[in-house]
């Protein structure tokens, strides 16, 4: 059973910076992380989170409102008490936006992805996991190719909300403008009925080409 009593937040002894569009913001490195059994969080998402767990509950009180945590999806949802082998090897770094009380002894957070990110060997395993962070650069390098792709994602995105009745219009200019591709990857991988190794695998790629491929791929089914 979880503390009643919440965790002191981890006190950073270093940071690493992390450019989110045109700012940047100081991410320690070494993170508690938050195990999730079939979501996949993306950078520039928001997502709700649902908590439950002992130790998943100790992850977010170290972290804070307002502080940071790595997302890692399990290789297997039915593990109650995952360990670093347990969980993919590339996850999300989110920071914590609000935490909700839910019923009995639950939690739900509001996160948002900051970056993607391998975790190193863990510092601690109790009362939860905490590892190192070794985030993936993105890697966008423009040309023709990219930029085709980028277009082609956004027109067949665009014709899925047209088809869809319970989306709104004005999705369609949203969705269009969208400052870059990596960001339109992953706001469209995150909304797609995919499975969650195929979600994993479009965040294990840090060129934002191979996954506008697959997505323009699944758009077209």
């Amino acid at each position: 059973m979880a503390s009643e009593v919440p965790l002191k937040p981890l006190e950073p002894s270093s940071s690493t910076r992390i450019a989110l569009g045109d700012e940047t913001v100081d991410v320690p490195t070494v993170l508690p992380v938050l195990p999730v059994r079939d979501a996949v969080v993306f950078p520039g998402v928001t997502a709700p989170l649902a908590i439950g767990r002992a130790r998943s509950l100790s992850a977010l009180d170290l972290a804070g409102e307002g502080g940071f945590l790595v997302v890692a999806t399990q290789r297997d949802p039915a593990v109650d008490e995952p360990g670093l082998a347990d969980l993919y090897p590339v996850a999300c770094i989110v920071r914590v936006i609000r935490v909700i009380d839910a019923r009995r002894e639950g939690k739900q957070a509001i996160v948002v992805g900051i970056a993607r990110t391998r975790m190193g060997m863990p510092t601690a395993t109790q009362p939860t996991l905490v590892v190192p962070i070794e985030p993936l650069v993105e890697i966008d390098t423009p040309s023709a190719e990219r930029d085709a792709k980028w277009k082609q994602v956004i027109t067949l995105s665009q014709r899925v909300i047209d088809l869809r009745e319970d989306l709104p219009e004005d999705w369609k200019g949203f969705v269009a403008g969208i400052p870059s591709p990596g960001l339109l990857a992953d706001l469209v991988a995150s909304t797609l009925p995919l499975s969650p190794q195929e979600k994993i695998a479009l965040l294990t790629e840090p060129d934002p080409l191979p996954r506008l491929e697959r997505l323009a791929r699944h758009l077209e089914r």
